[in-house]
């Protein structure tokens, strides 16, 4: 590693300034910026090695340049869920719909046998999983296609409850009773395959960077959802959060605006990001024994 292991005492010196060039990265919808010239190399997120007792914030080790630096996970350190939990979050709610969708069919279903009104949602946009596919909006042209074609699976199966309602009406049970077997065994295994690709289609583009920063001789990794932009911060609109401000996070150090946009842009602490990996840091040759 380098002569300053990220133990070291030494405090990173740069902060930026309203004449700085930065560059903006992004976690979810927040943005964030480090000094450009501080900045190494930026890359997808390569294989980590976990290192067991070295924080929540510290993801593991990575291989750079034939060294071995410490990976920060910067969505533990903005209070964000990781790239894993968000898939198991994803992963349960799709099973909770897949769930609600079985017993919307045996409601269908008990209607017919029990000759009584179906009391299911007829329209799809009022079902939990219809209001969860409208609140979604997604940047990736495959996310879109792809909720597209779950929108229209889900629209299809509950127009299905129509076709049964009628056919009820016109005496022709066994034929309400076949279209919801049908719908059972087609329309909701079509939401399931669909719904599996959809994870993968996340997990694919949820592929996260590493940006790799030259702190106090050292060299540390931040996982980060992607690099924005290479750019300076509007002039003016600089407010240092350490100075009367009230900081979210001990990482955030100030404020400010894109020169673009009005987006509000958080600068990253280097000094406690340095700070933060020195804490949980295990002697060099025990982390590159580690990989």
């Amino acid at each position: 590693m380098d002569e300053h292991g990220p133990g070291s005492a030494a405090e990173c010196q740069e902060r930026i300034d309203e004449n700085s060039l930065c560059i903006l990265i992004r976690l979810e919808q927040r943005l964030f910026a480090v000094p450009a010239d501080l900045v190494e190399a930026m890359m997808q997120l390569p294989g980590l090695t976990p290192v067991p007792g070295q924080g929540a914030c510290m993801r593991g080790l990575m291989q750079f340049r034939e060294k071995v630096i410490p990976l920060v996970d910067l969505r533990r350190c903005a209070n964000l869920e990781t790239s894993s939990e968000q898939d198991l979050a994803l992963q349960t709610l799709l099973e909770e719909r897949i769930q609600d969708h079985r017993n919307w069919l045996g409601e269908l279903e008990a209607s017919v046998l029990e000759k009584r009104a179906f009391t299911g949602a007829l329209d799809p946009n009022l079902c939990k999983l219809g209001r969860w596919l409208n609140s979604l909006e997604a940047r990736e042209l495959t996310v879109r296609t792809q909720l597209q074609r779950i929108r229209s699976a889900h629209a299809s199966l509950h127009a299905v409850a129509t076709q049964v309602i009628e056919s009820v009406q016109a005496g022709r049970e066994d034929e309400a009773k076949t279209l919801i077997e049908q719908t059972r065994q087609i329309s909701l295994s079509r939401i399931i395959e669909l719904f599996a690709e959809l994870r993968v289609i996340f997990r694919e583009t949820r592929r996260e960077i590493a940006v790799v920063l030259r702190l106090a001789g050292s060299k540390v990794a931040l996982g980060v959802d992607a690099v924005v932009a290479v750019e300076r911060l509007r002039p003016g609109t600089l407010q240092d959060l350490e100075l009367g401000g009230t900081p979210a996070s001990p990482l955030i150090r100030s404020v400010a605006r894109r020169a673009r946009e009005d987006s509000l842009v958080q600068i990253l602490n280097l000094d406690e990001l340095l700070r933060m990996v020195g804490t949980h840091h295990e002697p060099v040759e025990e982390l590159e024994a580690a990989c």
